[in-house]
């Protein structure tokens, strides 16, 4: 019964983890929720400038567009990068995963 639980759970965070559009925050939040007993919207945040960092060459008109909307000083990636992290401190999001009690011993696990 056991072994059956834990492979609907996997086959649940595999097809969520494969949608398309779904992003690298929401791929990685769902793994480390599942093994750390983390809120999703919590781990979401927390991973958003890192994400938007790592993939900044590839959502660059997108980032532009939403400084646009924003009303950002300047349409620059960096500048919706500045406006995430300043909203985050604002409503106290962590900076890391470490800062709720995450660690990188199951780093490997969680990026397969």
């Amino acid at each position: 019964l056991q072994a059956r639980q834990q492979m609907l759970v996997a086959s649940s965070m595999g097809a969520t983890a494969f949608q398309r559009g779904l992003g690298a925050m929401h791929a990685l939040a769902h793994p480390l929720g599942a093994l750390y007993d983390a809120h999703h919207g919590m781990l979401n945040a927390i991973l958003m400038p890192y994400v938007l960092k790592a993939n900044q060459h590839a959502v660059a008109p997108r980032l532009r567009a939403l400084a646009r909307y924003l009303a950002l000083p300047d349409d620059s990636p960096g500048a919706v990068l500045d406006w995430v992290l300043a909203l985050r401190e604002t409503v106290g999001i962590p900076h890391t995963l470490a800062d709720i009690g995450i660690d990188d011993a199951e780093a490997e696990r969680v990026g397969r």
